[in-house]
């Protein structure tokens, strides 16, 4: 069987999130044989790379502030019309070059429309394909088929205006044949922020949640045995600007984490009030003598990193985020954070008790509607950005704190103790059914999806 070439545009634009959870994306496609080209146009995170597949890195863009007001270069200047048509250029380019059969879009035309200037061309040229290039093959003239489009969602969308939302809907009808959601419809369907998604029936389909989890067994079991055959390895990143996935921490990956306090915030761009917050109630907290292990994304400023390191007293490790995140958190006492896509899964993954303060910035609800759904499951205490300070993030602990001593009670019939390590511990009702497979499945999806798309475009091939 033809080992199939997937392009695959990634562009984040504030956080990281959505940079992680491609890369368990690549992950899982490259492994199970696919050949994956990568075409990123955020900045590099040196924290997840894409070993497994060949990458072009476009001139960076990223949100010139959290509302999303504007985009801006790699500087943070204004983007010009120049820099437009080059970066689009590139990226048809690309296009060109790798000819892919599967051609899988991040968020657009859900979200990214700041990019329509490149994205719309991109869809174009892969509707296009179709038209140009004949290849002869033992006496049968082939056009080249147009690649099977895919659209890449995570679990809960941005509400949206009226017109925007009919702008998404005319977008997926022209030019996707699929929308994949990384998310479990028993969990939270998508209709629950996009309620129109009962419109896109033919074209829907749920992985599953994207998790670390998934590559605690052996790599092999990815492999398709359909495509085996064409899986190769040692497949280099081509760009110097993604490093490997390694960990910028302290490095001590055995015991990190045990019996601590973690404190995290994503990629940190919103992260810092929540950080400052938990660095003030610490000495409040019945927590206070156990270390607090605070992890800063890459876009904590020199500044926010200085004012926080003034906060800290010596029971507390401030460093870069680490590729380890969810074996600390399988470790760890308590986990303080903000409620992003990966890290909600690496909280479910795992078996600490947890308190959620959801970003709720320029009117953004994703984090806010997933964090109440686990609250609503118990598997987390809530604190609502509006209402973050010292009393209600010690408030928040304390009960997070007596929640996991009443489920250890409950769960070895003695008193509650001393917390310690929990690794491996009873997950807790409510949430054992969630499918947390979601890179695994998207293979079998992807591969049986582009075979009926290979199947429709041979019966249109025509003869010479």
């Amino acid at each position: 069987m033809k080992r199939p070439r997937i392009l695959f545009y990634v562009q984040h634009l504030l956080g990281i999130g959505h940079i992680k959870r491609a890369s368990l994306l690549v992950k899982a496609w490259a492994e199970a044989g696919f050949k994956v080209t990568v075409v990123s146009g955020g900045e590099p995170v040196k924290q997840f790379g894409f070993q497994q597949a060949e990458v072009f890195q476009l001139p960076a863009v990223k949100a010139a502030d959290a509302q999303f007001s504007a985009l801006v270069d790699s500087a943070g200047n204004p983007l010009t019309e120049e820099f437009k048509r080059l970066r689009c250029e590139q990226l048809l380019q690309v296009f060109s070059q790798t000819a892919p059969d599967i051609l899988v879009v991040e968020n657009y035309p859900f979200g990214r429309r700041q990019l329509r200037w490149e994205l719309k061309p991109l869809l174009a040229a892969a509707k296009q394909r179709s038209d140009v290039g004949v290849k002869v093959d033992r006496g049968f003239q082939k056009k080249l088929s147009s690649p099977l489009v895919i659209c890449s969602i995570r679990d809960i969308l941005q509400g949206r205006k009226p017109e925007r939302v009919a702008e998404t809907l005319a977008l997926l009808d022209q030019y996707f044949d699929y929308v994949m959601v990384h998310g479990d419809e028993s969990f939270i369907p998508l209709r629950d922020s996009f309620p129109q998604a009962d419109e896109l029936t033919n074209k829907l389909f749920y992985t599953g949640y994207v998790t670390e989890q998934e590559y605690r067994s052996e790599s092999s079991d990815l492999v398709d045995p359909d495509i085996a055959g064409f899986h190769e390895t040692g497949c280099t990143d081509k760009t110097n600007s993604l490093e490997s996935n390694e960990s910028t921490g302290t490095g001590d990956f055995d015991s990190a984490g045990r019996n601590e306090v973690l404190v995290s915030a994503g990629g940190g761009a919103v992260g810092f009030e929540l950080m400052k917050t938990a660095l003030v109630c610490k000495k409040f907290s019945s927590l206070s003598h156990l270390t607090w292990r605070f992890l800063l994304g890459p876009n904590f400023t020199s500044l926010e990193q200085k004012s926080l390191a003034g906060l800290a007293d010596d029971g507390c490790i401030l460093e870069p985020i680490r590729s380890d995140f969810s074996q600390l958190l399988n470790r760890c006492s308590l986990s303080i954070s903000q409620a992003g896509y990966n890290t909600v899964m690496d909280i479910l993954t795992s078996g600490s008790p947890s308190v959620l303060v959801p970003f709720e910035g320029s009117g953004e609800t994703e984090q806010l509607c997933r964090s109440r759904r686990l609250a609503e499951l118990g598997r987390c205490e809530l604190v609502l950005e509006s209402d973050l300070n010292s009393e209600h993030l010690v408030a928040a602990i304390e009960r997070a704190v007596a929640e996991r001593s009443a489920n250890r009670s409950c769960e070895t019939g003695q008193g509650s103790g001393d917390m310690k390590e929990h690794e491996n511990t009873v997950r807790p009702k409510g949430w054992s059914h969630i499918n947390l497979n979601g890179a695994k499945n998207s293979v079998v999806q992807i591969k049986n999806r582009w075979q009926k798309h290979q199947q429709l475009s041979s019966r249109n091939a025509p003869h010479v």
